[in-house]
């Protein structure tokens, strides 16, 4: 298999300093690919055409089961397909495939891909699917489909969620598989199509309660920040890391996915889409942030063509993987001898911190809410629950209570 997709792979690889056994495995693959394309003559490789080489090199075998190794070759599928999307390769953990098989399956593919046209982030697009993945399951294992999952099935399953499920699992299913009912629904799908008797049956069992944000004193936070030991390529890194939690609130998505095109040095701006929200933001660089990127840049980062800001320190040099920036706070909050034995700790305590601390020094809602990108204020109002000074503020006096209403309820005194 000689094609320009299987030369950009290796190009890839090479760039980012994978060793000669990486790419005697990649080229294995890739050679048994070609062989299974020319037995089954096909001409042109698309994505579907990979994993349908999977399925056929594995025998359908479940994921789960497969070796580390096996399932290695579901990234070097993986690596055909991403140039084929986006035109660039990027590390990421390997998946376990949610196939949706067949005509039972029908109903869930569409539903997906639906979602995927209406421009949802991929991490929610993923949590659909693995809530909706535990409903394909129990309409194969029960011989059901759309034409018989009824309202008496629905509450078997629902039943079956009881048992299984963490009271947040529970409340995530019930969400995402209650989205995919009205959606079959308004198609007429179902044996019963009416969305307000599946509202009532697959309906939240508890009121969420909001969670109080685990904050930390703008001391601590500079105590984290000082403990940095900036003459190491990676503490260098790590000072630009935090910088932009610590005086920005980028959220940990954020940070690993800003890119240079995101750095506006001629008017001293970050620009950039958020990950989470797609809202776009635009904040100013300040000196000391700037000069923390640049001294990366410079002496630390290493010499790779990516476009993303902030890489892996070892080889091979990816972009920040999924926990990176947590674990690189929290690393630094232990040397900083900073407890976080009763309060949450990792990407988001720096984000929290900031808002507390601006809203302490009487910041208003609106601008806090700007700079940290919520879409209205309201998701900011959180962070009142924290700052005692400003709960005080809200405090009513109590109103004097004559003795006469005593004397009214419980009779007259003696």
């Amino acid at each position: 298999m000689k094609h320009p997709l299987r030369e950009r792979v290796m190009s890839f690889l090479q760039s980012r300093g994978y060793k000669q056994g990486s790419f005697k495995m990649y080229n294995r693959t890739y050679n048994e690919l070609a062989h299974f394309m020319e037995q089954k003559k096909i001409a042109e490789y698309d994505n579907s055409v990979g994993y349908q080489f999977l399925q056929y090199r594995f025998l359908n075998r479940d994921y789960q089961t497969l070796t580390v190794r096996e399932k290695l070759r579901y990234r070097h599928i993986d690596a055909l397909n991403q140039l084929l999307e986006s035109n660039e390769v990027r590390a990421r953990t390997l998946k376990k495939p949610y196939e949706f098989g067949g005509e039972k399956g029908y109903p869930f593919r569409l539903f997906l891909k639906d979602l995927q046209s209406t421009g949802r982030q991929s991490a929610s697009i993923r949590r659909s699917e693995i809530r909706l993945y535990d409903l394909y399951k129990y309409w194969v294992s029960a011989d059901l489909d759309a034409a018989t999952f009824g309202l008496q099935e629905g509450i078997l399953y629902i039943q079956k969620l009881d048992k299984e499920l963490t009271t947040g699992g529970r409340e995530e299913a019930i969400t995402k598989v209650r989205a995919f009912l009205f959606y079959m629904c308004e198609r007429g799908l179902l044996p019963d199509n009416n969305p307000e008797r599946w509202k009532e049956l697959f309906k939240h069992r508890f009121l969420k309660s909001p969670k109080i944000p685990s904050v930390y004193t703008p001391q601590e936070v500079e105590a984290i920040i000082n403990a940095i030991d900036r003459t190491t390529s990676r503490g260098k890194r790590d000072y630009a890391i935090i910088l932009l939690g610590a005086r920005y609130g980028l959220r940990n998505s954020d940070i690993r996915g800003l890119r240079f095109c995101n750095l506006d040095w001629e008017n001293n701006r970050l620009c950039f889409a958020q990950q989470k929200t797609g809202k776009r933001v635009t904040l100013p660089l300040s000196e000391e942030v700037g000069m923390a990127i640049i001294d990366y840049i410079q002496h630390s980062r290493p010499k790779v063509d990516l476009p993303y800001v902030f890489l892996s320190f070892k080889t091979p040099y990816n972009p920040l993987a999924k926990n990176a920036v947590a674990n690189t706070i929290t690393e630094w909050m232990h040397n900083a001898g900073v407890d976080f034995a009763t309060r949450r700790h990792g990407s988001h305590i720096l984000r929290h911190s900031l808002a507390t601390s601006l809203l302490s020094n009487e910041v208003t809602l609106p601008v806090i809410s700007e700079t940290l990108g919520h879409s209205n204020s309201q998701v900011t109002t959180a962070y009142l629950r924290v700052s005692v000074d400003l709960l005080r503020q809200c405090a009513l006096d109590v109103p004097f209570i004559p003795t006469t209403i005593y004397d009214n309820l419980y009779g007259e005194s003696k």
